[in-house]
């Protein structure tokens, strides 16, 4: 299991920054034990191939480089905000709608939203839903 991976990521299949499937998932792929698959995970760990981050799970690379998918979406978002796509005063749509445009989960969505939320570039206005609050980071 540990060659397997370490073969994706020598190979390029696998990047830095990449979150890689949790543990189950892995075991699930491979066919083996929860255990098993952590022990793998750990040994590319202890190689500096992959490194875990507290909360968020497995990263290609180092933590330098851990970026959940809620973090790209974010940066998704900033991107849409800073180039007009979404301007300032836009209500977004609904969490299930992006999960679905987007290809990711509800969850994900909402952790974005958090993120954005806490750096003041989006608020939830009661009765609107999410609003474009400010340009994104750096925008005049």
């Amino acid at each position: 299991m540990a060659e397997t991976l370490r073969g994706r990521i020598e190979n390029g299949e696998l990047v830095p920054g990449q979150q890689l499937p949790g543990e189950a998932a892995t075991a699930e792929e491979f066919g083996v034990s929860k255990g098993t698959a952590r022990q793998a995970l750990q040994l590319l760990a202890d190689e500096r191939l992959i490194t875990a981050v507290h909360g968020k799970g497995w990263f290609v690379g180092g933590p330098e480089h851990a970026r959940t998918r809620a973090d790209a979406v974010a940066a998704d978002f900033r991107q849409d905000i800073s180039t007009g796509k979404l301007a300032v005063g836009s209500v977004l749509p609904g969490e299930n709608a992006l999960a679905q445009e987007r290809g990711v989960g509800r969850i994900t969505i909402r952790r974005a939203f958090a993120l954005l939320e806490a750096d003041g570039v989006i608020e939830k206005r009661p009765g609107m839903g999410r609003v474009v609050k400010s340009r994104a980071e750096g925008d005049t």
